[in-house]
């Protein structure tokens, strides 16, 4: 019987992004993923002329880049091909009427294009940036924490209030939405319209609950991180993360879908079932980042699918 450490269940860059930590830290980790290739939403394809790439899902992600964990992994990545070319104009905006403005990674050139826009704006612009910059170092440390930590929740209550004595500013601002944070900051349409996108993006509307907080968030991360693009596509990533894994003797098996977890020993002792075998693990915590990828302890108790990972240039092991 093949035993493993870890099991992730999806093969998402969030999975992956775990699944290398795990094996570099001396676990033996197995991914499985129901697809053809791992990856997710981040895939890369030539779906015009050959050897024209195209990123046809996720294509950027200027977060991941000022995160810790790509701190730990970067060298790792770099070693393994990947390159990340960006900009000190991140990202434009054009409207119909033929207005247009540019973000630049450099707040006081950002502040002087809001300025051309409206007068006013660029001061307004500054002041959001410096008040975001009063709890940045508070806010930031939660994306790499467990929110039912004993250090998050105290980094929470501090930046929300005890309630005891009051919510703090934050807690209000943090509240608003993104409509109400851009109709009071800014008057010109091109600047919101600039910005308002990004929150979408996100997967919220202007009009959601909080979202105000994701526009000095995502403008932070756009100018701390630009707008950085793999070279040769988001697909240079997913195989940099797969060759970690496999290096530290890992397993990614593609075709090989999880059809359902069956709890028939207690919680400490699930089977994820797929056809045509079991996985079998003492332990098992489910990670839901935005999505459905999970983390197990386990040991392989019969194959599966086969792996289909040579016609894709996928340095993995079955």
């Amino acid at each position: 019987m093949e035993a493993y450490d870890i099991i992730t269940v999806g093969s998402g860059h969030n999975a992956l992004v775990a699944a290398a930590l795990l094996a570099r830290a001396g676990n033996r980790v197995l991914v499985l993923e129901r697809n053809d290739k791992p990856g997710g939403f981040v895939r890369t394809e030539e779906v015009t002329l050959p050897g024209f790439k195209h990123d046809l899902y996720a294509t950027r992600y200027p977060l991941f880049l000022i995160s810790k964990a790509y701190g730990e992994l970067e060298a790792d990545l770099r070693a393994r091909g990947l390159e990340y070319l960006s900009t000190d104009l991140p990202t434009g905006v054009v409207l119909p009427d033929g207005r247009s403005a540019i973000l630049s990674s450099d707040l006081e050139t950002s502040a002087a294009e809001f300025d051309r826009l409206s007068p006013g704006d660029g001061r307004a612009l500054a002041d959001l940036m410096g008040e975001f910059g009063k709890y940045a170092h508070k806010v930031f440390p939660l994306f790499s924490l467990d929110l039912a930590s004993t250090q998050a929740q105290m980094l929470i209550r501090d930046l929300i209030g005890s309630g005891k004595g009051g919510f703090a500013p934050f807690a209000a601002e943090f509240m608003r939405t993104a409509r109400d944070v851009l109709n009071d900051r800014f008057h010109s349409p091109v600047a919101k319209a600039l910005i308002a996108p990004w929150v979408s993006h996100s997967g919220r509307t202007v009009d959601s609950a909080s979202s105000g907080f994701d526009v000095s968030l995502l403008l932070s991360g756009l100018m701390a991180g630009g707008m950085p693009v793999a070279r040769g596509g988001g697909d240079m990533l997913v195989k940099a993360l797969a060759q970690i894994v496999t290096d530290h003797g890992g397993a990614i098996r593609c075709d090989a879908a999880v059809d359902r977890v069956l709890v028939e020993r207690g919680p400490d002792e699930p089977v994820i079932e797929r056809n045509p075998g079991c996985l079998r693990r003492s332990h098992w915590r489910e990670v839901r980042p935005g999505g459905s990828d999970a983390v197990a302890r386990a040991e392989v108790a019969s194959g599966g699918a086969a792996d289909r990972h040579e016609q894709h240039g996928y340095p993995l092991i079955g």
